[in-house]
């Protein structure tokens, strides 16, 4: 017999657009956390970008910005999560191309090419 996603333990992520996003789980936010240590640096300003736009306190020294995602509001949270989720997509869809192209598919022009179709794509939708 087949549990409900509820009940295996597993929740679902709350959608861009529902105003009473879910606290994320310290699992989740685990996870989110190492994925987030493992972004090349162009990524990470654009990270940065992110959390900056609800959460202006985050401590900097020199070059070092500290980003504690347990200070982090649930929205910025989800909104962080999503960004990873497009950008883990995009390049899986980058390589694929590449693959079947024949191309090379080093990580680093596939991520330079999944930040430049994120942001397309980001401005797409605020236009």
């Amino acid at each position: 017999m087949r549990m409900p996603p509820a009940e295996r333990g597993k929740r679902s992520k709350p959608k861009a657009n529902d105003p009473n996003k879910r606290a994320m789980s310290l699992e989740e936010k685990h996870k989110l956390g190492i994925v987030l240590q493992k972004l090349p640096e162009k990524i990470l300003q654009l990270v940065v970008q992110i959390a900056e736009k609800t959460n202006g306190h985050l401590r900097r020294d020199g070059d070092f910005i500290e980003l504690n995602l347990e200070t982090l509001d649930t929205e910025t949270l989800w909104e962080l999560d999503r960004f990873v989720s497009k950008l883990k997509k995009l390049v899986r869809k980058i390589r694929r191309r590449r693959a079947l192209m024949g191309g090379n598919t080093a990580s680093i022009d596939v991520v330079s090419e999944g930040i430049r179709m994120l942001t397309v794509q980001d401005n797409n939708v605020k236009s």
